[in-house]
């Protein structure tokens, strides 16, 4: 499992620019940056058995929402390196219509 130091520590070995960037997807009123990178963790991570813990946070799939209705699958891609992602439509997708994806194993 991945703890909140672990979370914290990774954040630390980013640039300034790369926080700046992951603070950026951070929608709640905090000023404390630990805080918000945990809460930001907690709400926006993505299942990725690729990645230690078996979570990630991406600074644009982390944006995709949750929904039990998905229009799009993410799945991790093996031989392309270390925590990529891919993107599937499993339904056909109207111009213009937000991106969802179900979050829950299984």
């Amino acid at each position: 499992d991945i703890t909140d130091e672990d979370i914290l520590s990774e954040f630390q070995k980013l640039e300034v620019k790369e926080q700046e960037k992951v603070l950026s997807l951070a929608t709640i009123p905090e000023d404390d940056p630990s805080k918000k990178v945990l809460s930001l963790f907690q709400r926006r991570n993505i299942n990725n058995s690729k990645c230690k813990g078996g979570q990630a946070l991406y600074f644009v799939l982390s944006r995709v929402k949750h929904s039990c209705g998905p229009n799009i699958i993410l799945s991790p891609v093996s031989g392309k390196g270390f925590g990529k992602i891919e993107i599937r439509a499993c339904r056909d997708i109207k111009k213009g219509e937000e991106l969802r994806a179900d979050y829950l194993p299984g």
